[in-house]
């Protein structure tokens, strides 16, 4: 057997595929590295890529939250919508009551224009369509004013609302919806102020019907140019491009068969969707052709469980963020810009230090930086080469990290170079500085190495197991047969050999077939069902072989004496084997007892059972397994199967019966559970009817069930205390009809 294995580029078969996903995250104080939610849940980005889970703040929300943090990177403020605190945990003067509900998906959301402003809006919405809509209110140095607080902007609207990038990098657009109309409004922000006249696009479905379609969150991709919104109610999740110098939305797409759609976010290259669901699942879908059936068809199930998920939110370390309700965990989506299972959910990603998630994430409009570095696929043992994109002039330093060792594995020069020694997955950080303030810029580079073709030792195999031989992971396969497949299938002893290559590299195994030997045959008799007691002997049929019965008992033969499955496998000298099983069945004698010996009321009839399974023959020649006695007489059955043969006998005898009526005259429906009811007892009548008469003779209560009695009431609604007026009909079994009458007292 011999192996080859090339890795160099000359040799590439096929492209590298470029993996270029080219936003960094800003610094700035608009996006907090501290987020608060939950039961007073917390979780903190550090720059060097920790994320420390703690308790600092007083939030109580079961779903939208949102933190404010200024230029030094302390909390200043935090909300679930309905109040405001400061970074402290006190509650703002005046930060009561606000217009928003903490059971809206995105009740609130912090904006400064500018910092100089000194001006921070806060935006909330109202629970499901709820009558508070859309509102902000504005915090200035003076504090939260109540001149500035809960101000209407669209009075009917949906929990929706999300802040993305203007084509400037200057501006932001805030997106929301109208209840009842298909109407999305946005607003513009500019750097000095919220510019309340909206532009109204009219596209996609109407947000109306079930309020729960007021519900579900809305997101946009980090580069401004797609937004997906979920809508509970119906199930459905819809995509818009998104026009970010106008502020228009168009081309909708509608994804359905989403049970309970929540939450929504982007992988931060906007070519991955994710959503998650109330019913507890966290589905994928890949974006790169804008087409419905091409989006719906790419759909993956990452994960489902038992528990609500609720939103979902990219980090400052680009990864998704996954709220498990009522979890002392964060769920994570390690590697969001991989289509499958291969984004690596982790559902435990972050304990919370004792405290809980509910369905809310503070929600996070990231911003792009004009730096950014590309990342690629590469083969090993090759260099990987680095540069940042942009403007470097205004940098006064960077360092990279491709590694865990801070020292060897990391570079300041702008254009570096590293040799990764594994193929896998590195993230690659890069972290600027400028003015006193760092950027963190992270990507991925891939290292593949050749195929590793393997197929195995020289060997030999019997006639009934020959396996497929199969040339691992590469993009061409070459088989001495002619084959191009990954796999071949063997007919005939011999020498096979393939050569398997890829963008990095050929490699080459040859294995060779010494024999192919027959098998035996274990051969059973036929499934077959015996009686009680009884037994099977099992016959192998052939003492040169090793004979295994249910996998431990050995030799020619085998007794068989209950109901069970009996696998014989055989093995020769070249260790070839085979199996066979036998199905035994246990059948019992049959077992009678139509009953005693008994008396019947005249006009009444008995049914007879026979009690068992077999051939019945009844003294008549019926063959049922019961009959109906409507005349005296003697009566047997006789049973017969396989194992046997029984009989019995009955007799039937018939006499007159009276009719019993006894009827009380007085009841007292307390619910005390003694004489509740007027319930007449009676005995050997056919036919029933009660009524119930008052003093006006009114029907106030009738019934034809002989089990059924009057509880006082009449229309729902308690009786009069007094004298009430009872008839009865009913019939015997001779067909003669009767009538009673009487009195019976309520009493209260």
């Amino acid at each position: 057997m011999w192996t080859i294995s090339i890795s160099r580029k000359i040799l590439f078969l096929g492209s590298i595929i470029l993996m270029s996903f080219l936003f960094s995250i800003s610094s700035q104080a608009q996006v907090p590295k501290t987020w608060y939610f939950g039961q007073k849940a917390q979780i903190s980005f550090s720059n060097s890529g920790n994320i420390i889970s703690g308790s600092s703040n007083t939030i109580s929300t079961p779903e939208g939250c949102a933190v404010y943090e200024g230029t030094n990177g302390s909390v200043h403020y935090y909300s679930n919508g309905q109040k405001l605190w400061d970074g402290t945990g006190a509650l703002v003067a005046n930060g009561n009551n606000l217009n928003g509900s903490m059971n809206s998906c995105q009740s609130t959301l912090f904006y400064m224009p500018k910092e100089s402003t000194d001006t921070l809006y806060l935006l909330t919405t109202d629970a499901h369509n709820g009558s508070n809509g859309l509102c902000y209110s504005i915090l200035t140095p003076s504090g939260l004013l109540p001149a500035n607080k809960n101000i209407p902007l669209l009075p009917s609207a949906t929990e929706r609302m999300c802040l993305t990038n203007h084509c400037d990098n200057k501006s932001k657009w805030l997106i929301s919806h109208q209840w009842n109309t298909d109407a999305f409004y946005v607003y513009k922000f500019t750097e000095d102020s919220l510019l309340k006249t909206p532009i109204i696009s009219h596209t996609g479905s109407t947000h109306n019907g079930n309020s729960l379609n007021a519900k579900g969150c809305i997101k946009a991709t980090m580069d401004g140019t797609k937004v997906a919104l979920a809508k509970t109610y119906d199930g459905t999740v819809e995509l818009f491009h998104f026009n970010n110098i106008t502020g228009e939305l168009t081309d909708p797409i509608l994804l359905i068969g989403i049970n309970n759609a929540y939450g929504i976010e982007f992988s931060y290259d906007s070519e991955v969707l994710y959503v998650s669901t109330i019913s507890g699942q966290l589905l994928q879908y890949s974006l790169q052709a804008w087409d419905s059936d091409t989006i719906m068809n790419s759909k993956v199930l990452i994960n489902s469980q038992a528990q609500l998920l609720g939103s979902l939110q990219i980090g400052p370390d680009k990864l998704i963020y996954v709220s498990r309700d009522n979890s002392y965990y964060l769920g994570r989506i390690e590697i969001p810009y991989l289509l499958g299972a291969g984004c690596n959910y982790n559902s435990t990603a972050i304990y919370l230090q004792g405290r809980k998630c509910e369905a809310g994430l503070p929600q996070i409009q990231y911003a792009k930086t004009n730096l950014d570095f590309d990342g690629s696929t590469e083969c090993l043992g090759d260099t990987s080469f680095y540069s940042v994109n942009g403007d470097t002039t205004k940098l006064d330093s960077l360092i990279w990290y491709f590694g865990d060792n801070p020292i060897l594995d990391s570079s300041t020069l702008f254009e570096p170079k590293y040799k990764f020694n594994y193929t896998g997955h590195y993230t690659i950080k890069l972290v600027t500085f400028h003015c006193g303030t760092s950027d963190t810029i992270l990507n991925y580079t891939k290292i593949i190495g050749p195929p590793w073709v393997d197929l195995g030792p020289d060997t030999s195999f019997c006639i009934n197991s020959i396996p497929s031989l199969n040339g691992g992971l590469a993009i061409n396969y070459l088989w001495n047969t002619g084959a191009t497949t990954q796999t071949i299938n063997i007919d005939s002893i011999g020498i096979y050999w393939l050569m398997a290559s890829d963008s990095c590299g050929i490699s080459a195994d040859t294995v060779e077939i010494l024999n192919i030997f027959p098998a035996p045959v274990a051969n059973l008799r036929n499934d077959t069902i015996i009686c009680f007691g009884d037994s099977v002997i099992l016959d192998a049929g052939n003492d040169s072989l090793i004979n295994i019965w249910n996998m431990q008992d050995t030799g020619r033969y085998f007794v068989a004496n209950i109901m069970n499955s009996y696998l014989l496998e055989v093995v020769d000298t070249n260790d070839c084997r085979d199996s066979d099983v036998f199905n035994l069945g246990i059948d019992f004698p049959p077992y009678i007892n139509l009953a005693s010996d008994t008396s019947i009321c005249m006009n009444h009839t008995v049914t007879l059972y026979s009690s068992s399974s077999g051939d019945n023959i009844w003294q008549n020649g019926a063959q049922d397994t019961s009959i109906i006695v409507d005349e005296p007489g003697t009566y047997y059955c006789t049973v017969t199967n396989t194992c046997g043969k029984v009989s019995d006998t009955c007799v039937v005898n018939f006499e007159e019966c009276a009719q019993i009526i006894w009827v009380q005259n007085a009841f007292t429906p307390n619910g005390d559970g003694l004489n509740d009811k007027f319930l007449p007892y009676v005995e050997n009548i056919e036919l029933y009817q009660l009524f119930i008469y008052n003093r006006w003779g009114k029907i106030v209560f009738e019934t034809r069930n002989q089990n059924s009695g009057w509880d006082g009431k009449y229309n729902n609604e308690e009786a009069m205390q007094g004298s009430y007026t009872w008839r009865i009909d009913y019939t015997d079994f001779a067909g003669k009809n009767y009538s009673k009458y009487g009195f019976v007292i309520l009493i209260k």
